[in-house]
């Protein structure tokens, strides 16, 4: 019997110590990232946007959009494209200038 308690004991503590992924996944993610053109942007990932700070102080929200390839963010003026620490920052028909996360 007492190998019985043991054994419920173990188990229990195994599933109390198993981490909550849920709330894990929906944790923001921050980067700086430094452009080409001297300009910097303050962009905060979340579970279907990024919050772009400029480096004016002018705060964009940025719903996900379908994306072949890495992650893009867009509205009909502002756009981010990046993959792993690079990313494209165009604003209206100017042409895009790239970035590069620093964290």
């Amino acid at each position: 019997m007492r190998y019985g308690w043991m054994m419920v004991a173990l188990g229990l503590a195994g599933c109390a110590a198993q981490p909550d992924t849920a709330a894990l996944a929906t944790v923001p993610k921050a980067y700086d990232y430094r452009c080409e053109d001297g300009s910097h942007l303050n962009v905060v990932f979340e579970e279907n946007h990024a919050v772009v700070t400029q480096h004016d102080g002018k705060v964009l929200v940025l719903p996900q959009m379908p994306s072949g390839s890495g992650t893009r963010y867009a509205t009909p003026r502002y756009e981010l494209r990046g993959k792993d620490k690079d990313a494209t920052w165009t604003v209206g028909r100017k042409l895009a200038v790239d970035c590069r996360a620093e964290r």
